[in-house]
């Protein structure tokens, strides 16, 4: 039997077969015995047609009508069971573009809300900064209000200086969490685009 094929899938139509290529009269007239009925023609040349599957038989036996109503009945159930592999393999191709387009989304939600993380943890940083100072500076003055002797006023300040240099490790930890949140956020920049 010389025959020709179309598969209809969410990437567009496939055509294969003897003479069947994209374009050819046998790919349009596949296409459209598709609405036209499941089994179309007589002669030599019939469609048999399903929802995403199509096949053109060019060379039916009809001088021999009972072998060519056997294949016609044959061929119909052959159509039958690819179209159902046919629905099985698209369902799996929907499902997983759904899955993609579902992480896809995660993907550009989790980016933008790192962006968001890593704007407030700068902003947090610029504000933990200016509260330092102010405090440093307020505690310097009261220092000098006290009446403190020249030796307890440079232990307090020691003591505050030390405090204060503390603090300042912690923000260095803050600066490296806020690289790693823009290296994370850069990196799902890269997967979105």
């Amino acid at each position: 039997m010389i025959c020709c094929f179309q598969f209809v899938t969410a990437d567009g139509l496939f055509n294969f077969g003897n003479g069947c290529d994209n374009g050819t009269i046998e790919a349009k007239l596949l296409e459209a015995s598709r609405k036209k009925g499941r089994i179309v023609g007589t002669g030599e040349r019939v469609f048999f047609s399903q929802e995403h599957v199509s096949m053109l038989v060019k060379n039916m036996p009809v001088s021999d009508e009972d072998l060519c109503g056997r294949l016609r009945d044959h061929f119909a159930v052959l159509m039958n069971a690819a179209e159902n592999v046919a629905r099985t393999v698209n369902y799996k191709d929907q499902v997983e573009s759904q899955r993609r387009g579902t992480a896809m989304a995660a993907i550009e939600t989790v980016h933008r809300e790192m962006g968001n993380i890593g704007v407030q943890l700068a902003e947090f940083g610029k504000e933990t900064t200016q509260v330092l100072q102010n405090i440093h500076d307020e505690f310097e003055q009261a220092l000098f209000s006290l009446g403190l002797t020249a030796e307890q006023e440079r232990y307090l300040l020691d003591m505050f200086d030390q405090g204060y240099d503390k603090l300042q490790l912690l923000q260095k930890k803050e600066d490296d969490i806020t690289h790693s949140f823009d290296r994370i956020n850069n990196k799902m920049s890269a997967l979105i685009n």
